[in-house]
Order: C-alpha cells, then structure tokens, then sequence
C-alpha cells in the first residue's frame, strides 16, 4: 500500500523572495525553478524565463541563452523566509517551483497531512496570503480524483458562520430541523441574507470538490 501526500501550495512571496518579486515586477512566468549548490559552494536559485534580460533584477545572471530560452542565475540566502526555505525546515523540499505575478505555486511530498498542516502554519506565520490548491494522498485503491482538500480560506468568516449554525441547528438534516429563517433569527441577519452567504459557500465548496 502507498503512502504520503502530494501536495500543491501557492503563496504570495514578493516581499520576500527575489523570483517571486521579479514575476510581479516584470510579469514574468519564471518557471523551472531550481536551488543547486555553485562551485564555490553557494546556495543559487537557477530557472528559465522567456523575459529579456533588462526587465530582470541585475542580481539575476543569465548562465545559459537558446533563442527565446533563458537560464538565470542568482544568490539564494538559506536563512531567509523564502517559502522554499520553510519547506526545507519540515524536510519537505518543494518538487516543483513556479513563480507568476508575485504568488510562488510549490509542489511538494510529505510522509503524511499532518506534516502538511504544519508546513501550512508556517507559512502563514509568515506569509499572509497562502491557498492550498490540491493534496493527493498515496494509496492503492484511492486516485488522484478521489481524494481532494478544501482550503477553508476560500470562505469569508461570515460564510463560514452560516455553514456552521446551519450544520449545528439541523438545517441539512432530513427532514430539516430548522428552515432558513430559523437559522436567520439565530444568526441576527434577513434570511435572504442567510441564503445568498449559504448559496455562495456551498458553490465554492462543490467546485473544490467536483473540479479539483
């Protein structure tokens, strides 16, 4: 039987990372990324992008050049808050790096979701915006399809509280417990109101889950 997670993250990083802050300056898709040890023993970011060379930061050092192809180089500080870098520190090192309009999207492995709500946490100690985009849970008899995690940011907290007091008064129980205005009265707010929050929040969680 398989096991581990796969999964895919996206976090705005331009305040803190150099390639993530080149996407959103430049808007460029800076693709490939790769962290290798130079030479000399340095810790270098290294990724292609199709961008002429002047919209780059001069920090970033074309190594390699094939018509539109680019291969840039540039310095990589292990001791920043680089999202990568809080992958390393769970010994989860990102798979697959691409960086577009400011936002880094990583693919990763972990052993297990606990070690990727974890990494999650971190990120967010740190990063304000962080959306899970896809976990995929090794198992023999589970596909790729199968198996989806919604990312609860997606809700606003007053679409969150609607789901919630629905679920707690019995409003998707059959038969119901409660009608909608009963959940309004509750929740101080127009059942019009009630319904258009619920509404939204259930369209965004079935699009999670049936178009992952």
């Amino acid at each position: 039987m398989g096991a581990g997670v796969r999964a895919a993250l996206r976090v705005e990083a331009s305040e803190h990372c150099p390639v993530a802050r080149a996407s959103a300056t430049t808007g460029a898709v800076i693709e490939t990324v790769d962290r290798i040890r130079s030479p000399d023993g340095r810790l270098v970011a290294e990724f292609t992008s199709s961008e002429p060379p002047a919209t780059l930061p001069d920090a970033f050092q074309i190594v390699f050049e094939s018509g539109s192809r680019r291969v840039y180089r540039a310095g990589h500080d292990p001791a920043s808050a680089c999202p990568s870098t809080v992958l390393d520190r769970h010994d989860c090192p990102p798979h697959d790096l691409v960086a577009r309009d400011g936002w880094l999207q990583l693919v990763f492995h972990a052993r297990s979701t606990d070690r990727v709500q974890s990494i999650v946490t971190a990120l967010r100690d740190t990063f304000e915006r962080v959306e899970i985009l896809r976990l995929v849970r090794s198992h023999l008899d589970v596909t790729e399809e199968d198996f989806v995690v919604v990312d609860r940011a997606a809700l606003t907290d007053r679409q969150r509280e609607c789901l919630r007091t629905a679920c707690r008064m019995g409003y998707f129980e059959y038969p119901r417990n409660a009608n909608a205005s009963e959940v309004a009265t509750e929740m101080d707010i127009s059942a019009a109101t009630f319904v258009e929050h619920l509404a939204v929040a259930q369209g965004r969680l079935f699009q999670s889950i049936l178009d992952p």
